[in-house]
């Protein structure tokens, strides 16, 4: 495939950057043009490099196994860190990903008078991403060049896509907009159609394996405003898992100008959520369930199922903490019936499980170790008797067993 230089045009309010992908696979179907948009406010901060435009294709080149060329500007610290970053995906991955041939018309180092200076980070509104906010705003971090300047919500990259502008992303920004601004920080909203090049090449349900190059590709397109951007961690240290974000890999996409940031991992799940419960501005604006928290207008919050994985993973800790009356945004109560009933299918959602249950352990919650004890060893159980044969159904029943069990 061929990345076309990129072109900037302004577009209503909104500035549009968009490359053309050219001499794509036959039988693919991808479109003609990948391209952001942000508001003309950001229009210095803009840049016409195109590290944003390789790092968002470099996945879908893999996964299909196409060379890449780049028909523009791309930095040379990136280019050469993307010789690991594929070395690596091919070593988790290796039936997933096949390391491919890059070729750019120019390569630069970056050096230049007048280097940004601002700080982002990705923003869902969820745990990993609130500790990373209130972890670096200004009255918690020491140093001033660390400091967050930006939070970023990507409309078109995961599940939270509305290209079409229902509602969604508005909602977003009336919600997060004043409490970041109260916090000296700026709310951006970055559209793009990445998520549909990602679809064409790989299942959704192996679009977690690559999901740190979108966010990265997000803040290179305004290569000329951050200095540093922060990916918020998933996993702490002593229970990593190859996985698309990771400390291995998200440093590899920094360039001369742009540093990529892992932040978060020395921080386990349960530490991140007690940290930031005592900060009033999350209890009616946490963002975590895997079916979408949807907005209550009437009461003005969002409110999570409170029975998925992800919703349960986080309300245990904070009712053994004691906060969770306080969050509006799980409106019914943590149901021991609902832990039950969890199948945990990978050694990642157990050890987020084992976080629990030995938090439950220490709050002498004798109720909720008994639950987490019950589901852990049965999901353990699982993977070790039964998975092999759940690897033989067809693809379709699996993912649909994955959704139920979730």
């Amino acid at each position: 495939m061929v990345i076309g230089k990129p072109r900037i045009s302004e577009e209503g309010e909104d500035i549009l950057i968009s490359a053309a992908i050219t001499n794509r696979p036959v039988g693919v179907d991808m479109p003609e043009n990948l391209w952001f948009k942000v508001s003309n406010y950001y229009l210095d901060g803009v840049t016409d490099r195109s590290d944003a435009f390789l790092v968002a294709m470099l996945p879908v080149a893999m996964a299909l196994g196409d060379d890449l060329e780049i028909k523009g500007t791309v930095s040379s610290r990136l280019f050469f860190g993307l010789r690991e970053y594929q070395r690596i995906l091919q070593t988790w991955w290796p039936k997933l990903f096949v390391i491919v041939n890059l070729k750019c018309t120019k390569t630069a180092n970056g050096t230049r008078a007048n280097w940004p200076t601002s700080v982002g980070s990705t923003f869902s509104g969820g745990v990993d991403s609130f500790y990373t906010l209130h972890r670096h705003r200004a009255t918690n971090e020491v140093l001033p060049e660390y400091r967050l300047t930006h939070c970023m919500t990507i409309n078109g990259f995961d599940n939270d896509i509305d290209l079409e502008h229902t509602g969604l992303f508005q909602v977003l920004r009336e919600t997060y907009e004043p409490m970041l601004r109260s916090q000296g920080i700026k709310f951006v909203e970055l559209q793009t159609n990445m998520q549909q090049f990602r679809l064409a090449a790989m299942a959704r349900e192996n679009l977690h394996l690559t999901f740190g190059m979108p966010l990265a590709a997000a803040a290179m397109v305004l290569g000329n405003l951050f200095a540093r951007f922060y990916i918020p961690a998933s996993h702490q240290y002593d229970h990593l898992v190859p996985d698309g974000s990771h400390p291995m890999l998200d440093h590899l996409l920094s360039t001369e100008s742009l540093q990529i940031i892992h932040d978060g991992a020395s921080a386990s799940r349960v530490e991140k959520t007690i940290a930031i419960a005592g900060w009033h501005d999350t209890h009616s604006r946490l963002r975590v369930c895997f079916r979408g928290a949807r907005y209550n207008p009437e009461q003005g919050v969002f409110e999570n199922c409170g029975t998925c994985e992800k919703c349960l993973r986080t309300m245990i800790p904070l009712e053994v903490a004691g906060f969770l009356a306080r969050f509006s945004t799980f409106p019914i109560a943590l149901a021991r019936k609902n832990i039950r009933r969890i199948r945990y299918l990978s050694s990642s959602s157990r050890s987020f499980a084992i976080e629990n249950l030995y938090f439950s352990w220490q709050g002498e919650r004798w109720d909720l170790v008994a639950d987490l004890t019950y589901v852990v060893i049965r999901g353990k159980l699982f993977s070790i008797l039964l998975h092999p044969l759940f690897r033989m159904l067809p693809k379709k029943i699996r993912v649909w067993v994955k959704d139920k069990w979730s």
